[in-house]
């Protein structure tokens, strides 16, 4: 069984698996520490991203019907990582405060173009 694709989509979900974690409550933060938050933004380009492993690893791994269950798995993971993404992603601001409007939008933009060719190539 070649499972090396399965688990290099695992391993890449990780950070977007984390992102969804809730974080302490401010009361229990250090107040030397600022709060480290993402915006609706890098959530929008995180999921672009869980999009592209998926398509990435559908498309290089070899799929046989004993590797199957790999696969269901790995689609398990990306769904517990939107909806975590999801449901922490409204009570985020649209852009940070600390962080020029045009320049977040415009990187925004380009990764959604970088990955809609990167899947748009996979799957011709």
């Amino acid at each position: 069984m070649n499972l090396f694709m399965p688990i290099l989509g695992a391993v890449l979900l990780v950070p977007f698996l984390i992102a969804g974690i809730p974080g302490r409550r401010p009361s229990k933060r250090r107040a030397t520490k600022p709060p480290r938050s993402r915006d609706r933004l890098s959530l929008i380009s995180g999921a672009v991203g869980i999009l592209v492993i998926l398509v990435l690893v559908r498309q290089m791994g070899t799929w046989t019907p004993e590797t199957l269950w790999s696969w269901f798995a790995l689609v398990a993971l990306a769904a517990l990582a939107l909806a975590g993404m999801a449901f922490r992603g409204y009570s985020r601001p649209w852009i940070r405060p600390d962080r020029p409007a045009p320049v977040r939008i415009g990187v925004t933009g380009v990764i959604a173009l970088i990955g809609a060719v990167v899947v748009g190539t996979l799957t011709l």
